[in-house]
């Protein structure tokens, strides 16, 4: 997880920024819906936003996630 200091030094490391939207890029092909939504809940989406509000967690996966988690409690 990325810490908020690095988060907030973005508009003065472009390069460090470049890195973390390319990284992210490469391990969503591995995260799945459940993944976002843990994701998206501890960074938060306003700061994937801010990185790079093309790719940020959305709406729909965020709700796909967060089904996937309810039938994981329900045994589903």
């Amino acid at each position: 997880m990325l810490s908020f200091e690095l988060i907030l030094q973005g508009d003065r490391m472009p390069e460090v920024r470049r890195m973390l939207v390319e990284a992210e890029e490469q391990g969503k092909e591995a995260v799945d819906s459940e993944g976002r939504f843990y994701q998206t809940l501890l960074q938060g989406r306003m700061v994937q936003w801010l990185f790079s509000p093309e790719t940020a967690t959305d709406a729909t996966q965020l709700t796909e996630g967060l089904r996937h988690v309810v039938a994981g409690v329900n045994g589903g």
